[in-house]
């Protein structure tokens, strides 16, 4: 209990307009740092040009699932996606998973270093606007993929709902945390092989009410297998969803 009042009050403290001020003061007076290297940034951003330069970025991956392409170079869907369309219809993401972005998830998810969503967040955004929404309209709405509410409680924060907080504020879409719900406990995805992450996520969303929108954005850390969207979109279709798009940092 002593722990949900304090995650409780520190929300509270952090939706404050006071904390927001001391936050943008912050930012104005101190210099940015690099998060890889440790130098003071050339960038706006908590990340040096040198360094946002090395990251491992996608390179020919298939339109739909963003698996990498092992057939000719002018292909632009997988022969997977080709013969059995996905129920989401695109992911989009920023990296590949190699070093250094597994040790910056993983102190996102599991060690409280918030300031690493709001970078990876603010490099989505980025590339929403110059890439993933240049040729076509915005979604209407950011779903951040929903934590199960014992594990909330235990971490105090969920990473995907933080990373969609910068994406929100650049592109002007609401964030909708409310609606999708995980109504049961699931192993850790990491911890299981294809199949049983297939099984593991069954059944494991669903809606709290209605929803009116046509188009949305999944918001997540990393895409493996695709298990956890493919369940979050199978749960949004039913109620009448009809584009899905999955915006996340890294595709295995």
């Amino acid at each position: 209990m002593r722990q949900v009042a304090i995650t409780k009050s520190l929300k509270i403290l952090q939706a404050s307009a006071f904390y927001k001020g001391l936050e943008k003061i912050s930012l104005w007076c101190l210099p940015y740092v690099c998060a890889l290297c440790g130098c003071e940034s050339d960038n706006q951003r908590d990340l040096c040009s040198s360094c946002e330069a090395s990251l491992p970025t996608l390179v020919n991956r298939c339109a739909v699932c963003a698996l990498p392409l092992i057939e000719e170079k002018e292909a632009i869907f997988c022969l997977d996606c080709q013969d059995c369309p996905p129920i989401y219809d695109r992911i989009c993401g920023l990296f590949s998973y190699e070093s250094p972005l597994p040790s910056l998830i993983s102190a996102l998810k599991f060690h409280h270093q918030l300031a690493y969503a709001r970078l990876l967040g603010e490099l989505m955004a980025e590339r929403a606007v110059d890439d993933w929404c240049k040729n076509q309209a915005r979604p209407q709405v950011l779903i951040p993929v929903p934590l199960y509410e014992k594990r909330l409680r235990q971490r105090g924060y969920n990473q995907a709902l933080e990373l969609a907080r910068p994406i929100g504020r650049r592109l002007g879409l609401d964030i909708d945390h409310q609606s999708c719900q995980r109504i049961r406990a699931t192993k850790a995805q990491s911890s299981l092989v294809s199949h049983q992450r297939k099984q593991n996520l069954r059944s494991a969303f669903a809606l709290s009410r209605p929803v009116a929108y046509q188009h949305v954005a999944i918001i997540d850390d990393v895409v493996t297998t695709g298990s956890t969207v493919r369940a979050l979109s199978e749960a949004l279709k039913a109620q009448g969803v009809e584009y899905i798009e999955v915006w996340c940092v890294c595709r295995t």
